[in-house]
Order: C-alpha cells, then sequence, then structure tokens
C-alpha cells in the first residue's frame, strides 16, 4: 500500500512538473492565436481626395472614419521659424 501511495505521488509530481515547464510554451502558442484571430477582424482603407485623407476603420462589426485635411502650403521660411521659436534673428549669428 505504501508503495502505491508513493508511486502516485510520484507521478503527481511528475506531472506537475511538466505542467509547470509547458506552461510557458502553452500560453505564448495560445497568445499567438488569439492575436492572429484579432487582427484577422481589423481591417483599415486610405483614401485621398485632394487634400482631405479619409481613414475607415473596420472592427468587430463597427466601422469608423477618421478625415484629416492636409494644407501643405509653406507660408515662411527657416529664418522665421528660429525667430518664432527662440525669438532671436538667424541672420544676426550667421547660422542661415
Amino acid at each position: 500500500m505504501k508503495k502505491k501511495i508513493a508511486a502516485f505521488f510520484i507521478v503527481l509530481l511528475l506531472i506537475a512538473g511538466f505542467g509547470i515547464l509547458a506552461y510557458p510554451t502553452i500560453s505564448n502558442q495560445w497568445n499567438t492565436y488569439r492575436q492572429s484571430r484579432l487582427i484577422s477582424d481589423y481591417d483599415a482603407a486610405v483614401e485621398t481626395k485632394g487634400n482631405t485623407v479619409t481613414t475607415t476603420y473596420k472592427y468587430d462589426g463597427v466601422e469608423f472614419h477618421v478625415d484629416v485635411e492636409a494644407d501643405a502650403v509653406q507660408t515662411h521660411n527657416a529664418q522665421d521659424a528660429i525667430k518664432s521659436a527662440w525669438g532671436a534673428d538667424a541672420s544676426a549669428f550667421g547660422i542661415l
């Protein structure tokens, strides 16, 4: 009877040890699977009309849009930028 109990505890210890050693691998595989499922449900599309960029996001049956209007006309030069940022005249220092 004592041999059966000792064998049972040895087998239980081996199973517990295997479970502890296998946990990181199994949890990593599970998380990779879950993340791939989440990514497959996500979709984004970018559309440009004139100077407006529209990004459409679709995720989990919900859709929303982000519109960005870009105006890339430069209205000042580097000297004006330095003057507004630091309050110093760039030409006086010989920078530009």
